[in-house]
């Protein structure tokens, strides 16, 4: 196993990609509150108030505003296993 996954318990997700193994080995319910979370940056704010003025938009249109599949086409062609 990987020096930066000994604190982990090991199991098939340590050999192979496998999530599910991986959380129910390792998952720990936390118990306490939100206190350890920092503020969002003034980037987060500043992108976060973008996606509000284009959602608003979206809804005024009917809809998305620009769909192109030039946008998603490399996500198509990319080899997931990868």
């Amino acid at each position: 196993m990987r020096p930066e996954w000994n604190e982990f318990v090991g199991g098939k997700w340590s050999t192979e990609v496998n999530v599910r193994d991986f959380i129910q080995k390792n998952y720990h319910p936390y118990d306490g509150d939100e206190s350890f979370l920092a503020d969002a940056t003034q980037n987060t704010k500043d992108l976060w108030a973008q996606v509000l003025e284009l959602q608003k938009k979206e809804r005024e249109a009917g809809g998305v505003l620009i769909w192109t599949p030039r946008l998603f086409l490399p996500l198509l062609l990319t080899d997931p296993a990868t």
